[in-house]
């Protein structure tokens, strides 16, 4: 396992991240382009250092030449013919070399790749990478290189200074969808929230929901996949109503769910993914199946081609969504995936992760600026069947 030294977190821009070897200048370059390079002219947060750092470290425990054997021996070959299993290995071989190869480089390998697999095989190579990074990540915590305090810094940066960006675009997008579907329906409209989390991020979108449209009938309905003991939000400060997943939920329609959840069969309903859609382990066009026709408003973080193909920028993508889910766990107290990693043998299956394209995005201009892995608020106003 190459590990790189990353015991000196340093605080100023100047040496932000220096490694002593070549390795190491590969997955800063890496870390650069998930998490987008920090401006050296504006001021930082410990939070936005932290979660430069411990991506960085996490890659660097990463047992890389071993996760290209499962892929090559054991993943790919269930799923891609022999003819093209050379040039698979050829991919992943590739991106073995000390530097950051450039879209240009690498594009012949990507367009000779069968990139158009089945979304099974996405899942498998995803849960492989997956199993890996649970190994690494579980060294770093065990060794106290990533600490609770470490993780209150990072999501208290994304809560305060990322979050609020996506926020204003989601409330004004949310706000106009509502203006153009149900305004003098006189109707109810459910506002489904699929993957809601606790809660709190919803909270702030119903209440710019009913100060903008104070005579609309609205109900709340949560769809999680992470049960908790707690009163959920939604039940306490809406009178909603929370549906966790289950074998009864997971071939369900939406809003029928939703409907019969409140006891009201003829409610309109618009659901609401933020994050969530890429931890179900099912495909957008499965998910828009489940929705039959309901509009939608999707905050995701979609990967493109050269971040899916791509081996090392697939492993950093995944590789930050474990750990925001992790810190999210020590920042709320809750347990989505810390027992998943720590445990005798950490479980994958547990962390689904199954990105979305963005070529396969069909709305221009939902990009926010800014914001680092790339992050895009989606309206779909209706679904074509």
């Amino acid at each position: 396992m190459v590990i790189a030294k990353c015991d000196k977190r340093i605080y100023t821009t100047k040496n932000l991240l220096e490694y002593e070897n070549s390795f190491s200048v590969l997955v800063t370059s890496i870390v650069d382009n998930v998490l987008g390079k920090i401006d050296e002219e504006k001021d930082i947060t410990s939070g936005d250092v932290e979660r430069h750092y411990q991506l960085a470290l996490l890659l660097s425990y990463l047992d890389i030449e071993s996760l290209k054997q499962s892929l090559i021996k054991q993943v790919i070959p269930q799923f891609v013919i022999s003819d093209k299993l050379s040039k698979w290995y050829y991919a992943l071989m590739y991106t073995n070399i000390i530097k950051m190869p450039q879209v240009e480089e690498i594009r012949p390998v990507l367009l000779s790749l069968p990139i158009h697999a089945h979304d099974s095989f996405e899942l498998a190579v995803n849960d492989c990478i997956v199993r890996y990074l649970m190994i690494a990540f579980k060294h770093v915590i065990e060794q106290k290189r990533i600490t609770s305090k470490h993780a209150i810094d990072i999501c208290d940066y994304i809560v305060h200074i990322i979050c609020p960006k996506v926020d204003k675009a989601t409330i004004s997008t949310l706000c106009r969808m509502v203006g153009d579907f149900y305004i003098g329906q006189n109707k109810t409209l459910i506002y489904l929230s699929i993957g809601c989390g606790d809660g709190q991020a919803d909270s702030r979108y119903v209440k710019a929901l009913k100060a903008r449209y104070p005579d609309l009938d609205l109900r709340v309905v949560g769809l999680e996949k992470y049960i908790s003991c707690d009163k959920h939000l939604f039940e306490s400060l809406f009178n909603g109503k929370v549906i966790y997943f289950s074998d009864r939920t997971d071939k369900e329609s939406y809003p029928i769910l939703a409907c019969q959840a409140l006891g009201d069969i003829d409610a309109n309903v618009l659901a609401v993914e933020r994050y969530a859609l890429h931890h179900l382990g099912i495909s957008f066009e499965c998910f828009k199946t489940r929705l039959e026709g309901s509009p939608l408003l999707s905050v995701e973080e979609p990967v493109n081609l050269y971040e899916r193909t791509h081996l090392w920028m697939r492993v950093a993508r995944i590789a930050y969504d474990l750990l925001i889910n992790w810190c999210f766990d020590q920042y709320i107290d809750q347990d989505w995936i810390s027992s998943a990693v720590m445990g005798p043998k950490p479980k994958s299956e547990k962390f689904n992760v199954l990105y979305r394209w963005v070529e396969k995005i069909p709305i221009e201009n939902t990009q926010i600026k800014g914001i680092y892995p790339r992050t895009d608020v989606i309206p779909y106003h209706q679904f074509v069947h």
